[in-house]
């Protein structure tokens, strides 16, 4: 211990960084507790009730310290009275306040005890790279049954490309047959396995859409790997690949499901399939025929905003091909594909003539402000 005190007084601070960011600085992280005050020990008075520091807890939860505890003092209680509410691990106010490896393994565990009817407590952890969401990932199958002993419960969880996470668990309302209580004590969270080698790409995760008429804004979390690129297929057929994590689809059929699927690459390496996301657009809003359908684009925001450059997406036009003219103040303007761009900030008028088939025609007006 004496010779390894001196090797460390003599080590300039440099290289003991640079021995505690290699393999051996990592092994040593193994089994070291990355949560403070997981057991409850510490309170302080927030509004109406006793809360434990470094844990953000919504008041649904109707939060109290309790002096049943699995260890030491205190532990944590809860009452299930309302619906999905969580409790997270919210250290000096950080969005993601604990540091981990990409590929390492860690367990979440936690104890627990009370009075619930149904299964409940869903672990979840968000994982960041430099600030941004690259997975999140919530565990609803390691919901557990609950009784009135103590019992614990651990999630092994693998790191994806990531540099930090966030830690919470959620609760769902339960109030058949009363007052639903549930104490929690003692979580943990450690690395188990440290990472090391190279981690195979993944898909992106929290692939969505979001349809309308005749789009779909697609959107997904980014990887976190430098250089990667998405590949999204439709219907089986590939249909872009971008370094974005937003794309939206045009020149859709109404009220029509549609199947994508999205991967990553980086160079020649690909990912497997994301699962599969089916998304169905929507129909008119009223009949094609009825007197009351006029086409709108609802991509102008409330009170008539938009950017200067305003997506010419519609609903309840029933004609894709309808004929379609644009004035800005007067001046006929002709739009890029479909975007349509207006030359200054400030308020303008937007005349749109529509010519669909079968002749039916509007002549529709837009007092815009643009930004």
């Amino acid at each position: 211990m004496r010779t390894m005190k001196k090797l460390l007084g003599r080590t300039p601070l440099w290289l003991l960084l640079l021995l505690l960011g290699s393999p051996l600085g990592l092994q040593a992280q193994i089994g070291v507790e990355l949560i403070e005050n997981g057991d409850f020990e510490t309170f302080r008075q927030q509004g109406l009730y006793d809360k434990p520091i470094h844990w953000s807890i919504n008041t649904t939860l109707s939060p109290e310290k309790s002096t049943e505890a699995h260890s030491g003092n205190y532990a944590l209680r809860l009452y299930l009275n309302a619906g999905r509410s969580s409790v997270i691990y919210f250290k000096n106010t950080e969005q993601a306040p604990v540091a981990v490896q990409a590929g390492a393994k860690y367990e979440l565990s936690y104890w627990y005890k009370g009075v619930v009817t149904k299964k409940n407590i869903i672990p979840e952890i968000t994982w960041y790279k430099a600030g941004q969401i690259v997975r999140p990932e919530s565990r609803e199958e390691e919901k557990v049954t609950i009784t009135d002993e103590w019992q614990q419960h651990k999630v092994t969880f693998v790191a994806p490309v990531a540099d930090h996470c966030s830690i919470a668990l959620t609760f769902e309302g339960d109030t058949e047959g009363g007052v639903k209580m549930l104490t929690i004590d003692d979580v943990s969270f450690k690395m188990t396995e440290s990472g090391g080698g190279a981690i195979p790409l993944a898909p992106p995760s929290g692939f969505q859409g979001v349809p309308q008429q005749r789009e779909i804004s697609l959107s997904w979390f980014p990887l976190g790997i430098e250089g990667v690129t998405y590949k999204i297929a439709m219907n089986g057929v590939p249909l872009i690949t971008t370094d974005a994590t937003t794309h939206i689809v045009t020149g859709l059929s109404l009220d029509t499901e549609y199947v994508f699927t999205i991967q990553s690459e980086k160079g020649s390496e690909s990912s497997s399939l994301s699962p599969i996301l089916k998304t169905r657009t929507h129909g008119l809003s009223v009949g094609e025929t009825d007197e009351a359908r006029i086409p709108y684009l609802y991509r102008i925001k409330d009170h008539g905003y938009t950017d200067r450059n305003l997506l010419l997406h519609w609903n309840d036009l029933a004609d894709r091909n309808a004929k379609i003219l644009y004035w800005i103040d007067g001046v006929s303007v002709a739009p890029s594909g479909d975007v349509l761009t207006f030359p200054k900030a400030g308020v303008q008028r937007l005349r749109v003539e529509i010519v669909e088939k079968g002749e039916r025609r509007w002549n529709i007006e837009y007092r815009l402000h643009v930004k």
